[in-house]
């Protein structure tokens, strides 16, 4: 890596500090490759990027995380408004972005909810690879009494699941030692902290441009947040992972030709929660250091829906309730949806958001069949919620979230199998059109689902790591 005024070089470039950015640098480094890292936000969690909940990992300050949460959330772009129709979207400007607040559930996914752009074998190994990276198991939830509790109920309300996708423990990417719980985040898959010998980080610095002769890029142009010049980073490889807004976003303000499909098929989970007093028989004898539990319902073709119970940091009901918090459950419906090209975002190239970059305007609409998957996940909703709930000396309200409240938000750089008009990136992640430009994120995915991402998002991300080892020798 070298540096004069306002100029650097350096390997490989990687805009973005999330998941799918920290699983490239760490898998390059791991290969003895050199990158620097580019992040819109400040460093928000110590050691930067790690899991905001490591600091204070107890169930009982789940909600002075729901504060922390909540104060990082913004939308995107700075801007005060919501961007079109998506109307709960935010994200997190900071080292590691929404990756250092997430919940850390890592359901599998069925082999529908898959791009068929690899094979099952492949994704399959991939998974692995990202279990082993993030410590990804049911062993936090050992030993709940109010899990298999739970468990045992909703096995006996919800009936007639496939054999394999049935009521079970989520996997969970925390892993205990003694009374020590550590919440998953970039430095699982970096594996050191930054700064290293192959990683550099760029903090605070806005990437503002895409620099390209014809079918190549040489690099990017980045600017400090507030004071100060902007720099020109050279680079072999460059490679977005600013998100599912930021991604697309800097591609369209730098004029890259990522062809029709850009800022297109953008989807979400259409997602309902509620908060219920657990019954009397789950929480019998139950000690205040009872392990934490997530159980979850898995997505299956023929029920396209996803549920869960667990303790979140925030109440997503519709009523608070006044109990120890220990004695709740909050319980979440994410639904898949339709991917369709109408769904997309716009940028408006003549008006700038607060970094700076073309500013995004969201057209977003439910379908009928969006509305009925919905439905029937609000039905099974409503039977666990009696199942596992005192409902008759409680209240009890679901909440219906607006687009983009999952933080799930994804598409708008989607992989394809061929460049016909309707994907971004080829099946190794690289844009279409040019030689050693690559995408990785949520904006990758191209195909519904209906559970947390980000196990998806790390697995193709290290995918394409390999794909520029393997495309890209040093």
């Amino acid at each position: 890596m070298q540096m004069t005024q306002n100029r650097l070089e350096t390997d490989i470039v990687i805009i973005g500090s999330g998941a799918g950015g920290a699983a490239i640098a760490g898998e390059l480094a791991r290969n003895g490759r050199t990158t620097m890292i580019v992040e819109a936000g400040p460093k928000r969690t110590d050691p930067a990027g790690s899991h905001v909940r490591n600091n204070t990992p107890s169930e009982s300050q789940l909600p002075n995380i729901g504060l922390l949460l909540e104060d990082a959330l913004v939308f995107p772009g700075l801007v005060e408004e919501a961007p079109g129709d998506i109307t709960d979207w935010k994200v997190i400007y900071g080292i590691g972005g929404m990756f250092s607040y997430w919940a850390c559930n890592c359901p599998t996914p069925h082999d529908a909810e898959l791009s068929t752009c690899l094979s099952v074998e492949d994704w399959r190994a991939l998974f692995d690879r990202v279990r082993e990276l993030l410590g990804i198991s049911t062993a936090l939830g050992d030993g709940s009494a109010r899990g298999g509790r739970i468990i045992d109920c909703l096995k006996r309300t919800v009936t007639g699941l496939p054999s394999d996708r049935g009521v079970q423990s989520m996997p969970v990417a925390a892993t205990r030692s003694g009374s020590e719980v550590h919440f998953a985040s970039t430095d699982n898959l970096l594996g050191f902290e930054y700064p290293s010998d192959n990683v550099a980080l760029f903090s605070s610095h806005i990437a503002k441009k895409i620099n390209f002769t014809g079918a190549r890029a040489t690099g990017v142009i980045v600017q400090p947040r507030g004071d100060g010049d902007p720099v020109e980073i050279s680079a072999n490889v460059v490679v977005v992972a600013a998100g599912t807004a930021g991604t697309p976003q800097l591609l369209a303000g730098s004029r890259v030709d990522a062809g029709l499909a850009l800022g297109s098929y953008v989807f979400d989970h259409p997602a309902i929660g509620s908060r219920v007093v657990l019954r009397p028989e789950i929480l019998d004898g139950v000690t205040s250091d009872d392990p934490q539990f997530t159980v979850w319902i898995p997505y299956s073709p023929d029920r396209p829906w996803h549920n869960q119970v667990c303790r979140f940091p925030s109440n997503p009901g519709a009523v608070e309730l006044t109990v120890d918090q220990q004695e709740t459950g909050d319980i979440f419906t994410f639904s898949s949806m339709d991917v369709t090209p109408e769904n997309r975002l716009e940028f408006l190239l003549d008006q700038k958001d607060e970094l700076g970059l073309p500013r995004i305007r969201g057209h977003y609409r439910l379908s009928p069949d969006d509305y009925a998957c919905m439905g029937a996940g609000l039905n099974e909703h409503f039977q666990m919620a009696s199942a596992i709930g005192d409902l008759i000396n409680y209240r009890w309200a679901p909440n219906f979230f607006g687009p983009g409240w999952s933080t799930h938000f994804m598409g708008g750089c989607r992989m394809g199998a061929a460049d016909d008009g309707t994907s971004v990136v080829s099946p190794s992640g690289r844009l279409w059109r040019y030689d050693n430009i690559y995408i990785a994120g949520n904006s990758v995915h191209a195909v519904s689902n209906a559970g947390n991402p980000t196990m998806t998002t790390i697995a193709f991300a290290l995918h394409t790591a390999d794909s520029i080892l393997k495309s890209h020798p040093e």
